[in-house]
C-alpha cells in the first residue's frame, strides 16, 4: 500500500480507506474508472479522452450560492437513453396529495409489519406507500414508503424527477447500481439517492424490506452542531460516495421515470449506466449508523453495545460517574440557593399587597383575598407564596421552603408593612411646590432618562424604586404609574377627591422613548395625545 520513499517520507498510494467509496459530505469529488478519462483544468473539452461525451447533472440552479452539480463523462450522450414514453400504473407507489374517498377517519392507527410474499417484487413493484404530506406538484412535503424486494431489476432502470430518496433497510441487502457508481446497503446503514439519478436495484441477500422517505422539497443536509462543538454526532468523514463505475452493454432495456407522481417507461437498446468518470458535489452516498457518535453517557452505553470497538469501557464508566456527579451538584445547588426569578417573585407578591392597600383606603386584604393576590408568584423552589394578615399595618409573605410543605420548620416568613406602591408619597420633593401637571411631567422625564432604551415600558415596582422621594399631587396624594401595552404607559393623579379611577382623575399618557403627549393635565379632565385611546 505504500509507495517508495520520497525525500525521506513514505507516501500513501492514493487509495481510499474503504475500497469503492470516497469519504465526505457535500465534497467536490473526482473519480475515474479508466485512467485519463477525467479532464483536468476544464469541464467540457472539445474532445474528451476515449471519445466520451461531457454532460452536467444539476441538482440546483446554476445561480445558487453553492450550486450542486456533477460533470459526467459517458460513453453515449444521455439523449440516447431516452425514447418515446408510455404511462404505466404502479398502484401501491403513491405521491402526495393522496386522498382516498373511502377514508372516513383521520385518527391514529397502528399496523403490523408488511408481510413478505412469494410474489416476485422488484424495487418498483414492491414499493408500498404508507403516508404522504404536502404536494409533489409544488415540490413541498414527502411520502413514506415500505419496500419489499424479492428479485433484482434486470435490464430495468429507474429515476425520480420528483424527489430524492432516503433508504433505510430493515432486513436483507441491496445493491444500488447508479450512473455514478455502486452502493451496497445493509441494515444499520442508510443511503441517499438524489433526484434525477438513474439506477437499478439488485437483491444481494433477501428477501429485503425497509423504509423509504421520499423528499420532494429542500434536500437533506447535516444539521449544525451548535454548542456540541466540532465533533460527535454524524461526522462528515463517515459519509461515503461511490467511485466511478460503468458498463458498456448493448441489450434491450427499460427506463422508468417518476414525474409529477406518475410513472412512464421508455425502451432503449443499451444500459444507461455508462459514465466512465465524473467530478462534482451532486452524488449518491451512504452512511453507517454504527459510526454515529452520541452525546451523553446513556447514549454512549447504547453505542457500546452496538459497536464495542468504538467505545472504551473506561470512558463509559467515567461518563456515567460524571453524569451522576453533575446531577447531584445541580440538585444541591437548586435546593440551597434561590433563583433570580423566584427572588423577584417575592417583590412582586409584596407589590400586589401594597397596591391593594393603597387602592382600598389604606386597608390590608384579609387572608383569603391576600392569598389570591400572591398565589400567582412562586418561591425559590416553585411553590406559590402564602399570605397572612397580622394587623392593620403589618402582614407576612410565607414560603414553604425546600420541603415545599407549609407548617414545617423550614418555612421562610417575610414580615412587611405596606408601602406606597406608586410615584410620590413623600413631602421631600426634589421639585418644590409644583402643580400636579408639573409633577407628572417631571416624573415622565425621570422615566424617560432611566428606561428610554428598553423594549417595553417598565413594571410599576421598578418605577417605584426609581422615583422614591418624589412629590405628591396638589392634594397630598401619590401619583400612580401604570404600564400599558408595549412601550405605552400613563401617569395618574386621583384628583381633588383623592380616589383613584374616578371622574376627576388627572391622566397623562406617554410612549416610552417618544415625544411627550400634547396638552397639559388639568383638574377634573383626562389629557391624551392624538390617536391614544381614552383611559
Amino acid at each position: 500500500m505504500n509507495a517508495p520513499e520520497k525525500s525521506g517520507l513514505i507516501q500513501a498510494d492514493g487509495s481510499t480507506t474503504i475500497p469503492g467509496y470516497m469519504p465526505g459530505f457535500g465534497n467536490d469529488f473526482e473519480t475515474e474508472a479508466l485512467p485519463g478519462a477525467l479532464p483536468q483544468g476544464m469541464n467540457s473539452p472539445q474532445k474528451c479522452n476515449y471519445g466520451l461525451y461531457g454532460e452536467q447533472l444539476s441538482g440546483t440552479a446554476f445561480t445558487d450560492v453553492r450550486p450542486e452539480r456533477t460533470w459526467c463523462y459517458r460513453i453515449r450522450p444521455s439523449v440516447k437513453h431516452s425514447h418515446r414514453y408510455e404511462k404505466i400504473d404502479l398502484p401501491y407507489f403513491r405521491s402526495a396529495p393522496d386522498i382516498h374517498p373511502e377514508v372516513t377517519s383521520l385518527g391514529q392507527y397502528r399496523w403490523d409489519p408488511v408481510p413478505h410474499t412469494d410474489e416476485p417484487l422488484t424495487w418498483l413493484t414492491g414499493m408500498r406507500t404508507m403516508t404522504t404530506a404536502g404536494d409533489v406538484h409544488t415540490q413541498v412535503g414527502m411520502a413514506s414508503h415500505i419496500y419489499l424486494v424479492t428479485e433484482s431489476m434486470v435490464d430495468d432502470y429507474f429515476f425520480s424527477a420528483d424527489s430524492e430518496m432516503l433508504v433505510v433497510p430493515q432486513e436483507g441487502r441491496l445493491r444500488f447500481a447508479t450512473e455514478l457508481g455502486i452502493i451496497e446497503l445493509e441494515p444499520k446503514e442508510i443511503a441517499i439517492i438524489p433526484r434525477g439519478l438513474v439506477y437499478r436495484v439488485e437483491l444481494l441477500d433477501g428477501p429485503a424490506r425497509g423504509f423509504v422517505c421520499e423528499n420532494y422539497g429542500q434536500k437533506f443536509e447535516l444539521p449544525g452542531r451548535g454548542p456540541i462543538g466540532a465533533n460527535c454526532m454524524a461526522n462528515p468523514r463517515d459519509f461515503k460516495a461511490p467511485v466511478a463505475a460503468f458498463e458498456d452493454r448493448e441489450v434491450p432495456s427499460t427506463v422508468t421515470v417518476k414525474w409529477c407522481g406518475q410513472f412512464h417507461t421508455t425502451k432503449i437498446d443499451q444500459s444507461p449506466l455508462d459514465i466512465v468518470a465524473w467530478h462534482g458535489n451532486y452524488a449518491p452516498y451512504k452512511y453507517d449508523l454504527r459510526n454515529y457518535c452520541p452525546v451523553g453517557a446513556i447514549l454512549s452505553a447504547i453505542a457500546l453495545v452496538w459497536k464495542p470497538r468504538g467505545f472504551a469501557i473506561a470512558g463509559l464508566i467515567l461518563g456515567v460517574l460524571g453524569s451522576v456527579l453533575w446531577g447531584v451538584l445541580l440538585v444541591v445547588w437548586f435546593s440551597r440557593f434561590p433563583s433570580y426569578f423566584s427572588t423577584n417573585d417575592l417583590w412582586m407578591a409584596q407589590d400586589e399587597i401594597d397596591v391593594y392597600h393603597y387602592d382600598h383606603s389604606n386597608t390590608l386584604p384579609d387572608d383569603a383575598t391576600g392569598q389570591q393576590l400572591v398565589s400567582y408568584y412562586n418561591d425559590d423552589w416553585g411553590t406559590a407564596y402564602s399570605y397572612r394578615y397580622v394587623d392593620p399595618q403589618n402582614y407576612e409573605i410565607i414560603s414553604a421552603g425546600p420541603d415545599m410543605q407549609f407548617g414545617t420548620s423550614d418555612d421562610q416568613v417575610t414580615s412587611a408593612s405596606p408601602q406606597v406602591p406608586y410615584y410620590g408619597g413623600s413631602q421631600n420633593s426634589p421639585f418644590g411646590n409644583d402643580t400636579t401637571s408639573d409633577v407628572i411631567d417631571n416624573a415622565h422625564e425621570i422615566i424617560e432618562r432611566t428606561y428610554a432604551g428598553d423594549y417595553e415600558s417598565p413594571a410599576w415596582h421598578e418605577v417605584r424604586n426609581t422615583l422614591t422621594g418624589s412629590d405628591t399631587d396638589e392634594w397630598g396624594n401619590a401619583i400612580r404609574y401604570n404600564a400599558g401595552e408595549g412601550k405605552d404607559y400613563e401617569l395618574r393623579s386621583s384628583g381633588p377627591d383623592g380616589q383613584m379611577d374616578t371622574d376627576d382623575d388627572i391622566v397623562q399618557t406617554y410612549t416610552l422613548g417618544g415625544s411627550a403627549d400634547e396638552g397639559e393635565a388639568e383638574e377634573g379632565v383626562e389629557v391624551e395625545s392624538a390617536g391614544d385611546e381614552q383611559s
